[in-house]
């Protein structure tokens, strides 16, 4: 199960953002992890989710799960969150009926 985080936004909240894959890991535990570097700034977003959880996604391929995890990043980013400097590492919570939404983590 596989998620792609890449391509160009221009719907990007402070102007457009062409988003380049990182390599995902995998916790000893199988939580997955997946991220993408943010140009022209070059910090980072990672979203750290489930297995279970990718399988109950309504996105059937890797590129239509990053787009929506994109889609959420997007949606949490106002101007009261906005994203930080360096490295940014989010939750992904996905509901039984496939609603995704995201938590960000501390530390």
């Amino acid at each position: 199960m596989a998620i792609v985080i890449a391509g160009t936004r221009g719907d990007w909240p402070g102007g457009p953002r062409t988003l380049t894959p990182r390599e995902p890991t995998r916790e000893p535990n199988g939580t997955l992890w997946f991220g993408a570097e943010l140009d022209p700034d070059g910090d980072q977003v990672w979203f750290r989710i489930a297995e279970a959880a990718v399988a109950r996604m309504p996105a059937a391929t890797p590129a239509d799960r990053g787009r929506l995890l994109v889609d959420a990043l997007i949606f949490w980013i106002t101007p009261d969150r906005a994203l930080q400097p360096g490295i940014n590492r989010f939750e992904v919570r996905v509901s039984d009926a496939g609603d995704t939404w995201l938590e960000r983590l501390r530390g």
